[in-house]
């Protein structure tokens, strides 16, 4: 996995980057865009069944602080190193492709290694997949 699906205004933060960091990654433009409402997200939320402690944290935070920007905010500073590939897929579904950009936006500014590239480009292509599914 070395292609990262952004959109334009990311490309230009991720450019901005030292050549040496961005070597070895393909950029794509991502053009694809999603109509996805707060309530929508709300309701996708409620639904959800997680079982790691670390996102049951996350959700009664986000539950209280339920704008985008506010919930890319708790996700960014939670700690997801070792939660379940299913909590977390369930997780990204259910927060779907606003507040996941608005993440994304949140890890071009930390960039410092190509680890930290290498988790936007799994972010970045699990937002991809969701716009597929949030056409209408």
């Amino acid at each position: 996995m070395t292609t990262l699906y952004l959109y334009t205004e990311e490309i230009e933060k991720f450019s901005a980057y030292p050549k040496d960091l961005q070597e070895g990654w393909t950029v794509e433009e991502e053009k694809m865009t999603a109509t996805d409402s707060a309530e929508e997200r709300s309701m996708r939320m409620q639904l959800m069944h997680l079982r790691d402690p670390k996102l049951k944290e996350f959700l009664d935070s986000a539950e209280h602080n339920p704008a985008a920007k506010d919930v890319a905010t708790i996700l960014h500073s939670t700690d997801l190193q070792g939660v379940d590939d299913a909590d977390l897929a369930e997780l990204f579904f259910a927060l779907g492709p606003k507040v996941i950009t608005l993440l994304i936006g949140f890890m071009l500014k930390d960039i410092k290694t190509d680890d930290d590239i290498e988790g936007i480009v799994s972010i970045a292509l699990i937002r991809h997949k969701l716009l597929e599914a949030f056409q209408s």
